[in-house]
């Protein structure tokens, strides 16, 4: 099942109570107006009356699509807080919507049965499958919490100029002043010594001698050393939705084009031929205490389900562990995360 920022997919209950209240609110305006229209025509008048329900129907009608096309939602369905949103990108999707009522009103009222019959998880009918939506509740108690994730901490060797990763591998920037941070920016990398200094207690002043000037060391080229995982421990495999079987022995870079980065350091490169997927779209790797994945920056973002809990949309840059069983979405592709 997968998470929403605007919400969590609406339930069984909400969505007949919105289309209930959709079906009472058509049926009261139909009943007022053949009223009026018959007790004007047998009574001879009232005609003006019946101009004036005609249009309340038409405001009526308007109203209906401005909330489809512009808020993804039926009347009933805007008023009880829910909306339709695109199932890979999460924005409200106005034009799916209305392709979907459209292929409902075709069925000629077949849709009140299909829908409940064909719904999977999570809480998608056949008909939010088929035009690429799903209905989301905005007013639900709460949004499952994002999966655990954690920051690997930086191996030997490591660089905080190679932190400057870039969406086709590039090399870091040259030496000088560092730029000003950006919002949503990639997390900087910290020697491991000065983490442990945060949370030390500073000792007290000692007077040493002054050491003389030494000649810099000559830079070397940065390596990421990848821990070596637990012993016994299963080596994961990576299963595209196409069936492609991808090891994890070390670092893994999956994209359209993907090249290699003196950030990541020596990773295999694996092409999945998608539009929807980026140059260097996401990162698979292997720590002491499993698997884990890294998007990198992508246009259409990843996300990952596993542990029965709902999917989450991973963060830029940041590692997450994944248990055999996840699922992990990068754009449109699918794959999923096996012990070998």
């Amino acid at each position: 099942m997968t998470t929403h920022p605007s919400g969590s997919p609406a339930s069984m209950g909400r969505r007949v109570a919105a289309r209930a209240l959709d079906m009472s609110l058509s049926l009261a305006l139909l009943v007022v107006l053949n009223g009026v229209t018959v007790a004007a025509l047998l009574g001879g008048g009232g005609m003006e009356l019946a101009v004036v329900v005609l249009a309340l129907t038409a405001v009526w009608s308007a109203f209906a699509l401005w909330a489809v096309l512009a808020r993804a939602a039926l009347p009933g369905q805007l008023m009880l807080g829910l909306h339709h949103v695109d199932a890979v990108t999460g924005q409200r999707a106005g034009g799916r919507t209305f392709l979907k009522y459209l292929v409902q009103g075709c069925t000629f009222g077949l849709a009140l049965l299909i829908t409940p019959l064909t719904i999977q998880s999570p809480n998608r009918s056949w008909f939010d499958r088929l035009t690429g939506v799903t209905l989301v509740d905005g007013k639900a108690a709460g949004v499952a919490p994002a999966a655990t994730s954690q920051v690997a901490a930086p191996p030997a060797g490591w660089d905080a100029e190679e932190s400057h990763l870039t969406q086709v591998g590039l090399p870091a920037p040259a030496s000088g002043p560092s730029p000003a941070p950006q919002p949503g920016g990639m997390i900087e990398a910290v020697p491991f010594g000065a983490a442990q200094s945060l949370t030390s207690s500073a000792p007290p002043a000692v007077e040493r001698p002054v050491a003389l000037p030494v000649a810099p060391p000559v830079a070397q080229p940065a390596q990421v050393v990848q821990p070596a995982p637990a012993v016994g421990a299963p080596r994961p495999v990576v299963v595209l939705d196409d069936g492609q079987r991808i090891p994890v022995d070390g670092t893994v870079v999956l994209g359209r084009d993907p090249r290699p980065s003196d950030a990541l350091g020596e990773a295999a490169l694996v092409v999945v031929p998608d539009q929807s997927v980026s140059a260097n779209h996401l990162a698979v790797g292997l720590g002491p205490t499993g698997p884990w994945v890294m998007d990198l920056r992508s246009t259409n973002g990843s996300s990952v389900e596993q542990d029965g809990a709902p999917g989450s949309r991973l963060a830029p840059m940041v590692r997450v562990p994944v248990s055999p069983g996840a699922v992990v979405t990068l754009g449109k592709r699918r794959m999923t995360v096996v012990a070998s």
